[in-house]
């Protein structure tokens, strides 16, 4: 077991780019800069993110659990030992950094030595110091808590792929069953991701997680989830699919530099996302564990981001899909001449929608005090805006909270 472990270790390198290199070849990889707009193109575009940020950055560990084994396989449950201690460190340096625990309510299956384990539910009394320390941080606004299955394990493929082989109606119901100890936790979950990618028949888990009302599944990756076997969603934007957001996930701990430079500047070419996920466990034998060497991996791709934080916007999982979710409500409507009207129909109030120019001959002279974008800064549901854009003076606008930058 150890050195299949070991093996998929190494060379989950080599799957990664052979994932990116069989899209190629079909024609399918959404990697590339996107094109020029078309010259009967809008003159205006909503922003992919809030504020004026260019890309958006989110973190995001798998595993986590009130769990340290009798083998010494730690998932967080050691509050005093070194995982625990390493988050705190990360957080306290880098104070703009938000992220999402992918948690497991009642973990009974050990990754590492592969063996099943007696399950410590969240809810449990013994419990109660490590959901102490994860609220702490959730009420700092600093981290947001998801589902990450229910107990990590499936007894017919004796794997972590828990949802494997699953219909919706067992599916629905061991969610369920994991919502109901969030709640006994006074835990609240928004997302889901599907323990060993797994998704169920049909895609399950996704209906399931519309089903049971939450906002968001994470549900893909390079090669994995819903890309298993051809890309079905984008590897850098938020993709509505089968009536839910998915966040995709486009780094893991550990990643040589070569992917990892590509990743990021094909997020910024692109105004994507960076979405960086890593394993809650002290131990080199997990692929991306958060171990001391993936843990100096980490530090210095955000200390390579950090002089770019002000064009960043670092948000947890469930901050990107309400946005998302919002956003799909937007719609832009040619009035007359450069009269524009901006309308929105969601249900929630939406933050900082930015407005930039796609014509470059419209985008303000930089002497003028105006700017190639505009942010709304506060849309209410039934709320609409009008736009006049003057060519070579940049926007103006009808009566609404707008500003430009």
């Amino acid at each position: 077991m150890k050195v299949r472990q070991h093996l998929w270790n190494l060379t989950t390198p080599v799957r990664y780019n052979l994932a990116l290199l069989a899209e190629r070849a079909r024609g399918a990889c959404d990697w590339g800069v996107q094109p020029a707009p078309h010259r009967d193109a809008p003159p205006i575009r909503v922003g992919a993110w809030p504020f004026a940020r260019k890309v958006a950055v989110t973190l995001s560990f798998d595993d986590v659990a009130p769990v340290c084994t009798a083998a010494g396989v730690d998932y967080g449950g050691n509050l005093s030992g070194q995982l625990v201690r390493r988050f705190d460190d990360l957080i306290s340096n880098f104070p703009y950094l938000k992220l999402t625990h992918f948690v497991v309510p009642s973990l009974a299956y050990d990754s590492i030595t592969r063996c099943r384990i007696g399950p410590v539910s969240v809810a449990s009394d013994a419990a109660a110091e490590w959901r102490r320390w994860l609220k702490g941080h959730v009420h700092a606004s600093r981290l947001e808590v998801a589902m990450h299955g229910l107990y990590h394990y499936n007894p017919v493929r004796r794997s972590a792929a828990e949802f494997d082989g699953l219909d919706l109606a067992t599916t629905e119901r061991v969610m369920n069953h994991a919502l109901q100890l969030f709640s006994c936790a006074k835990l609240r979950v928004a997302g889901f991701r599907p323990p060993g990618w797994a998704l169920g028949l049909d895609d399950a888990c996704l209906l399931a997680a519309k089903n049971l009302r939450l906002q968001y599944v994470a549900a893909s990756g390079v090669g994995v989830g819903l890309n298993r076997y051809r890309r079905r969603v984008s590897h850098i934007f938020p993709s509505m699919y089968k009536g839910i957001i998915n966040i995709p996930q486009n780094l893991v701990l550990g990643l040589p530099w070569s992917i990892t430079r590509r990743v990021v500047s094909t997020a910024f070419k692109r105004g994507g996302i960076i979405s960086i996920k890593g394993h809650f466990v002290d131990s080199s034998r997990m692929a991306a564990g958060f171990d001391a060497a993936n843990t100096i991996w980490l530090r210095r791709l955000l200390d390579s981001l950090a002089s770019m934080k002000n064009e960043l916007w670092f948000a947890t999982h469930e901050e990107i899909a309400q946005f998302w979710q919002a956003r799909l409500h937007v719609k832009l409507v040619h009035e007359h001449g450069s009269v524009w009207r901006l309308e929105y129909s969601g249900e929630s109030t939406l933050f900082g929608l930015t407005l930039w120019f796609a014509a470059p001959e419209r985008r303000a002279a930089p002497d003028d005090g105006t700017s190639p974008y505009l942010i709304i800064d506060v849309l209410r549901p039934g709320q609409a805006v009008q736009l006049h854009l003057d060519r070579g003076t940049g926007p103006g606008r009808g009566p609404g909270p707008a500003r430009g930058g």
